[in-house]
């Protein structure tokens, strides 16, 4: 399993942190990236991807990142049955 980059688990720790209302796309992108001056800040579409590589990540420890359409993300966590 490749292991989950820093800004990947800041991710992680801001949704964890926003509880069940979960975090605007927007806001994830500033709290990542809204300090760094305008000539080097990543494209708006970096977050979804920094997001899909997370939630393949987090999987096998039960985490599910959910998408919340036309919003963002919010952490639910995956409880496995046993039969």
């Amino acid at each position: 399993m490749t292991p989950i980059t820093p800004t990947e688990q800041a991710i992680l720790d801001m949704l964890q942190e926003a509880g069940p209302k979960g975090l605007h796309t927007d806001r994830i992108w500033t709290l990542l990236y809204g300090h760094r001056p305008e000539c080097d800040q990543p494209d708006s579409r970096i977050v979804p991807v920094l997001v899909c590589n997370l939630r393949k990540k987090v999987r096998v420890q039960g985490i599910r990142i959910e998408p919340i359409r036309n919003f963002g993300y919010r952490l639910t966590e995956v409880i496995h049955e046993v039969h």
